[in-house]
């Protein structure tokens, strides 16, 4: 039938991935124009603190978490739409400012908060969300900040300090004279 699956969440950028058996999975000259799928694995990577003092269970699960990874980005960018992460990815926006480029097509799954969450907290970067300026797109920046409904109770596991990137409602009301109607959308109550 033609029909492929596709993995929910993609990863890009100036980093390198290698396999636990060292075999390099990923670096910006692999030849992967979209970057690598971001799997299940680095569920149990979220699920262990960076400290050397954790629990041995801890340190277990660490050893069959995701691959290792190093990494110059100054920053990771978070990106709502499938189809923006894509013009970065193809444009190597991460050559021109070295960063790590993340989508989880619109509302993430908790293996890609999980790697944003991972990332961030291993490398001590800043991560910034690029979202739609509409109540979808800061529900996706929210899941990425707060978990989601289901992980209240392991919500600090996959969420990130995210900070929004991008038009902000403010700054459509001092531009909306300039701009013809049509590029507005009344809201529904959905």
């Amino acid at each position: 039938m033609g029909l492929f699956a596709s993995p929910k969440g993609w990863i890009v950028g100036s980093f390198e991935l290698k396999s636990p058996s060292g075999s390099v999975r990923y670096n910006p000259t692999s030849g992967e124009p979209l970057g690598v799928s971001i799997s299940a694995e680095w569920l149990s990577a979220s699920t262990c603190p960076v400290l050397e003092s954790a629990p041995d269970a801890m340190l277990e699960s660490r050893a069959t978490g995701p691959a290792t990874f190093s990494s110059d980005a100054q920053f990771i960018v978070v990106v709502e739409k499938e189809g923006i992460y894509a013009r970065l990815a193809e444009d190597c926006f991460f050559d021109k400012v070295p960063c790590i480029v993340v989508t989880g097509k619109g509302v993430p799954d908790l293996a890609t908060r999980a790697c944003v969450r991972v990332l961030s907290s291993t490398l001590s970067i800043p991560v910034l969300g690029l979202c739609d300026c509409n109540p979808y797109g800061l529900g996706v920046l929210m899941a990425y900040r707060q978990g989601g409904k289901l992980t209240t109770v392991s919500s600090h596991l996959y969420s990130s300090d995210i900070r929004w990137l991008g038009l902000r409602p403010s700054q459509v009301a001092k531009i909306s004279k300039d701009l013809p109607d049509v590029v507005f959308q009344e809201l529904s109550s959905r």
